[in-house]
């Protein structure tokens, strides 16, 4: 079953007043809130989607399932199908000693998600600012967008 995540206004004003009081870190994770939503914004989306997000480092069989129950959920929802996916493995900022080892190079990817039936792709970038980020806030990011 599917779980739908509205956003918190009451979190974000929180976050909003946090950040005013750090000035220094204002200035990181405003840049990095308009850098990911400028990278979220560039696919038209008509109506409300429903996605899912990861690596899709190959888009093998268990991804291949994902995306069929993504469709499924989309039809059932009259919502667009999406993913958001990274440019980059997120363990790779995270840990630097991590050297992802990928199945399909980033372009190969790409074109093996636009044919498996979805209506759209996100590439998005991965840094140390977007991992910051509360699960709130990424869903909050996306819903806004997406």
């Amino acid at each position: 079953m599917a779980h739908v995540h509205k956003p918190s206004r009451r979190l974000s004003l929180a976050c909003n007043v946090r950040i005013a009081y750090n000035v220094g870190k204002f200035k990181i994770l405003l840049k990095k809130e308009m850098s990911t939503a400028q990278e979220l914004s560039g696919v038209p989306v008509s109506r409300k989607s429903a996605i899912t997000v990861g690596v899709f480092d190959g888009v093998h069989l268990g991804h291949q399932h994902i995306i069929a129950r993504l469709i499924e959920e989309s039809l059932k929802t009259g919502t667009l199908a999406g993913i958001v996916t990274f440019r980059n493995h997120p363990a790779s900022v995270l840990d630097r000693s991590f050297e992802p080892s990928y199945l399909t190079n980033f372009e190969d990817r790409m074109d093996k998600l636009k044919v498996s039936g979805i209506d759209f792709v996100v590439p998005i970038s991965f840094d140390i600012n977007l991992s910051n980020f509360s699960p709130s806030q990424f869903t909050d990011l996306l819903q806004l967008h997406l």
